[in-house]
């Protein structure tokens, strides 16, 4: 499966864990985040902005699943709410 992972615009809040005392980043490698996101692509998007809503749904399109950790008033807010993905 090919799978895009949608970061926030600041990135994933993992790349900042140390992992048995290897600091982040070090060598261009943060470990914790490479074992949970081995084979996934990636995109910073602020769905905040304007336009990234639709960056998104085009994602979408092609898509099998969608999963998000956002809360249903979250997703009411940023328009991507079950019924919302299904209209499109």
């Amino acid at each position: 499966a090919e799978v895009i992972k949608i970061e926030p615009h600041a990135g994933d809040p993992v790349r900042g864990l140390n992992l048995a005392g290897i600091a982040p980043g070090t060598g261009g490698f943060t470990c914790m985040y490479e074992i949970w996101n081995r084979g996934k692509r990636s995109l910073a998007l602020d769905l905040g902005a304007p336009g990234a809503n639709e960056v998104l749904h085009r994602l979408l399109e092609d898509a099998d699943v969608f999963l998000t950790s956002l809360l249903p008033a979250a997703r009411r807010k940023l328009g991507i709410d079950v019924e919302d993905l299904r209209s499109r």
